[in-house]
């Protein structure tokens, strides 16, 4: 009796237009992931902290957790997560986005709140000691670190919500895709080979990749 040859599953490339939405999203879907991933490490970190080296790790953190979820709202090569998704969360939610939006924007990325400020002061002479007079001047950096247990609680809660959201929008785009695939000729598919997959170099950190 012959022995049937085991199935060959393979995938070809479809990096297409029609796919593109697709893949912007998925993209997203693992920054909210990477968000709460982080926000997880700075609790743990924050929880056991004891020497002060320590505070360069959970502040290096809390900017990481803060920028990985601001990514998904600013639009580049790459499709933003539509306004409407955060429109149908709860009010609640809504709130945090605003709030964690307002720090990417003027703490991590631009210096721009009160979260940061250097105040001038100018030290006097003891007029008991000498004349009156300006001894020296100095800047004293006042900001704050990184944020608390509970602020970070909080972001992970949003981006858990907003990856929800992004989920189904990847379950409806997959249809949509399959279905696109499936109305092409068979034998094209199947005929398809795909050249070695291009690795980035640092030529490429500079330059912006194309849409499909």
């Amino acid at each position: 009796m012959r022995r049937q040859q085991p199935a060959v599953w393979r995938f070809i490339d479809f990096s297409v237009r029609e796919a593109q939405r697709l893949a912007d999203l998925a993209s997203i879907k693992v920054d909210l992931n990477t968000t709460e991933n982080i926000c997880d490490l700075f609790i743990t970190e924050r929880q056991k902290a004891e020497q002060p080296e320590a505070l360069v790790l959970i502040e290096a953190l809390c900017t990481a957790a803060i920028v990985r979820y601001g990514r998904s709202f600013v639009s580049g090569v790459r499709e933003m997560i539509p306004s409407n998704v955060i429109e149908q969360l709860p009010q609640e939610i809504q709130e945090s986005h605003r709030f964690f939006k307002d720090l990417r924007d003027k703490w991590v990325a631009h210096s721009v709140n009160a979260f940061e400020d250097t105040h001038v002061v100018a030290y006097l002479t003891p007029e008991e000691l000498e004349p009156k007079s300006v001894s020296s001047i100095s800047a004293l950096p006042n900001r704050i670190v990184c944020l608390s247990i509970q602020d970070m609680l909080r972001l992970k809660k949003l981006a858990a919500a907003v990856r929800a959201r992004v989920s189904r929008l990847i379950e409806d785009e997959n249809e949509k895709v399959l279905s696109h695939a499936r109305s092409l000729p068979t034998e094209q598919l199947y005929s398809q080979i795909d050249p070695p997959q291009k690795l980035a170099t640092d030529k490429d950190a500079g330059k912006a990749r194309r849409k499909w």
